[in-house]
């Protein structure tokens, strides 16, 4: 697997990844045979991901922690990071039941609710939350 790293694009709305491209390529000889070949690579266009990970299994009603790290594509911690905001949201789903064209049909909407205030990490030291 080949792992390509591109500049950042800032574009409003664009998903800057990170993608697994495909190339497939086919060949057809004079007697009609098809001989194709294809091949993957992972390319990445941010420079840098937020990572986090739990301390441990989280218990109803219990402090739960986790590590944050700043990383590049490769997995190595990112220098120079800058300054991180969080918000902590708790997702809960609302579901109905309804009556359409002659059938029952199911329809879930997404429901976030803030926990808590935002939380701010002035520094980022080597990578990682200080």
């Amino acid at each position: 697997m080949n792992v390509c790293a591109l500049p950042a694009q800032k574009e409003e709305g664009k998903y800057a990844g990170p993608w697994r491209l495909t190339v497939t390529a086919s060949v057809i000889e004079a007697g009609g045979r098809a001989v194709s070949s294809s091949t993957q690579a992972d390319v990445d266009v941010a420079p840098a991901y937020i990572g986090v990970r739990s301390r441990g299994t989280g218990r109803v009603d219990a402090p739960a922690g986790f590590d944050v790290a700043m990383v590049t594509p490769d997995g190595q911690v990112y220098p120079g990071a800058p300054a991180l905001k969080a918000s902590l949201y708790r997702e809960d789903w609302n579901n109905s039941l309804t009556y359409e064209r002659g059938r029952y049909v199911y329809h879930s909407t997404r429901v976030l609710e803030a926990v808590g205030k935002e939380s701010k990490w002035p520094s980022v030291l080597q990578g990682r939350v200080a």
